[in-house]
């Protein structure tokens, strides 16, 4: 490959006698991946779904290696179930390593496209409290679509700077993940475009932005708390350079030694900071690792943080609103969503509970959007059907997921079938796709 010349001066400077091997890693065949959500199913039977050797990632226990070329997984009806989501291995390091439990308070601050969030929603079971937040607009369209798609239940989605946050949640998370923006090197393989847009420069400038969001990010941890912050780039002042002017300026944070034998990862270049303390950080490189490449580090707040906000009343749902809703919930689901139903104009959620005052925060989505209230009906939206299993409705039209039927409900495509009028599920082999609704013998499209 051909690598920008101050990138391989650079590299060549940092690595010395390694270099030769490093830079044979931009020539091997980049790496597949594929995340199970076990939301939805085990990994046992998603493997018997496809024709495929999948082979274990070593440090994420839900993903597997495989032949993108051989089999095109993002066409199957069940990547649109959401059984799964498709992303790069090392991509998978860092909220494995985190290992947000159910029940605990983690927020995932720069959040877009929604692989780490969704990856987190598992490890919490859906339980607990997930903020999901990114702070540019344009993305925040595939961020909520991939929550959505995983049947993601637990989380506040917002669209705010780290700073904007910091004042809401002083203290307040357990859990933090930092996957920052970062100059992008360990793209490289994967990503022409990221070789011709880097610069000499661009390390220093964005480890600039690195460290204010570390800061903002750092106010957020309660003590005993765990702060994540992970990078896809090589360079070392966004990486050990930067955690090691954190820890100099923070004596209240200490690194927390990532298991790297066991999670089949390499320790960071504590040589390249000056500091034998980054020996605790983690790498994934190219060249040894099967991935792209990855920085990790684990941060634990030893003391000193500030008092956590009180719990603030959502805005709980009227009683006409929740009359609709109880209808509908009566007439189509058997183990209807459970929580408190709160409402924002037309529409009723069940908001994660526990949250503090949100006023004046950007709230992209406010909890699991139940559906809307429109005059006299409730409309159920579409996170209701990627959510709940096929079981939970009382009527389905499932077909196997290799049907014409399927095929054409994926294209919005309208056509007949053998079914009395009213609302259902449709599934393909069982794994819901969205809700419909029959008139005379014709499905008409989604809800």
């Amino acid at each position: 490959m051909d690598l920008p010349q101050a990138f391989v001066d650079k590299m060549r400077a940092l690595f010395g006698a390694e270099y030769d091997d490093f830079a044979r890693g931009f020539d091997l065949p980049r790496h597949y991946g594929v995340r199970v959500n076990t939301l939805k199913i085990d990994k046992e039977r998603f493997k018997g779904l496809f024709d495929c050797p999948f082979l274990a990632v070593p440090w994420c226990k839900d993903g597997f290696y495989y032949n993108a070329e051989a089999h095109r997984l993002s066409k199957s009806p069940y990547y649109a179930a959401g059984l799964y989501y498709i992303q790069e291995p090392s991509a998978m390091s860092a909220a494995a390593m985190l290992d947000a439990k159910p029940g605990e308070r983690v927020l995932d601050l720069c959040a877009s496209p929604g692989g780490k969030t969704t990856q987190l929603a598992v490890s919490m079971q859906n339980e607990g409290v997930l903020v999901s937040n990114d702070a540019t607009s344009a993305r925040m369209t595939a961020l909520v679509k991939n929550i959505e798609l995983m049947g993601v239940t637990n989380v506040l989605v917002t669209n705010e700077t780290a700073e904007r946050l910091a004042v809401r949640f002083p203290g307040w998370f357990d859990k933090i993940l930092v996957d920052a923006p970062c100059s992008g090197e360990g793209m490289f393989r994967k990503d022409r475009d990221a070789v011709l847009s880097w610069d000499a420069k661009k390390p220093e400038r964005l480890s600039e932005i690195q460290y204010t969001i570390l800061e903002d990010a750092a106010k957020m941890v309660r003590n005993g708390g765990r702060l994540m912050y992970s990078t896809c780039t090589f360079s070392p002042e966004e990486n050990e350079g930067q955690i090691k002017a954190f820890l100099d300026r923070h004596h209240d944070f200490a690194l927390v030694c990532i298991r790297h034998e066991a999670m089949g990862v390499s320790q960071a270049r504590a040589d390249w900071a000056g500091d034998e303390r980054l020996a605790a950080a983690a790498r994934i490189w190219p060249h040894k690792q099967n991935g792209e490449g990855h920085f990790a580090a684990m941060l634990t707040r030893t003391g000193g943080a500030p008092t956590a906000p009180e719990e603030a009343p959502a805005a709980a749902a009227d009683a006409k609103a929740m009359g609709l809703y109880d209808g509908f919930a009566k007439e189509m689901l058997r183990n209807p969503p459970q929580g408190a139903v709160a409402r924002h104009k037309d529409l009723l959620y069940i908001p994660p509970a526990g949250l503090p005052r949100l006023d004046g925060l950007r709230i992209f989505r406010g909890g699991f959007p139940l559906g809307l209230v429109k005059g006299n009906r409730f409309e159920p939206s579409a996170s209701l059907a990627m959510a709940l299993g096929s079981g939970d409705f009382t009527r389905a039209l499932d077909f196997a997921a290799e049907a014409d039927e399927v095929r054409r409900f994926l294209n919005g495509e309208a056509f007949e079938v053998d079914a009395t009028n009213g609302m259902y599920v449709f599934c393909a082999g069982g794994h819901p796709l969205g809700l419909v609704k029959i008139q005379n013998g014709r499905l008409k499209g989604r809800i």
